[in-house]
């Protein structure tokens, strides 16, 4: 017996060492596990940084952007103003050099409906032959004040003797846009 107890306390330093070996393994792999973890983590980052400064724009881009903006605001302005619509169409009508013969508003119509928003047209009367008048239309998309055709008729026209010329003539309804109007309801609920 007395070996025996002889033998008790270096078992229990041997039994110590191993535990204290595996909880060393074991914290080693928990601290090589958050590593590879914070590993990725950082990859990540790092990725999005370099995806955020990609996507970010130069002071110059900015500047341009921001131009092209308030010359949009303009624009949209002077859409809602008839005679700078009325002038832009009958000079896109001189440039493909057809004969203006009326350009007038046309009273909105909702047929009763509210809030409804109707852009503002205008009927325009050309004479040319059809190459000019398609040529038109196509020019009033791309005005200053641009316009879209939604009605068109074309006929012959008559000369001043009322006979029949080589020309036509197009009755043509072209629709401007209007700015959509600026939200005025309170933010945020009551």
């Amino acid at each position: 017996m007395k070996s025996v107890k002889g033998w008790g306390p270096p078992v229990a330093s041997v039994c110590a060492v191993i535990l204290a070996c595996g909880f060393a393994l074991s914290k080693q792999n928990r601290a090589a596990a958050g590593i590879h973890e914070l590993s990725l983590v950082g990859m990540s980052l790092s990725n999005a940084a370099r995806d955020a400064q990609a996507g970010n724009m130069s002071q110059a881009d900015t500047k341009v952007l921001e131009s092209q903006r308030a010359e949009l605001r303009n624009r949209m302005n002077e859409a809602s103003k008839p005679g700078l619509v009325q002038a832009e169409l009958i000079e896109s009508a001189r440039k493909t050099g057809l004969d203006v013969r009326e350009v007038q508003p046309i009273a909105a119509s909702t047929n009763g409906a509210k809030n409804v928003i109707v852009n503002p047209s205008y009927r325009v009367s050309v004479q040319g032959n059809y190459s000019q008048i398609a040529e038109y239309m196509q020019i009033c998309k791309e005005q200053r004040v641009p316009v879209r055709p939604t009605g068109f008729r074309v006929n012959s026209a008559l000369d001043d003797n009322g006979k029949p010329s080589r020309a036509l003539r197009a009755e043509l309804t072209m629709e401007a846009f209007r700015p959509k109007p600026a939200d005025k309801s309170p933010k945020g609920g009551a």
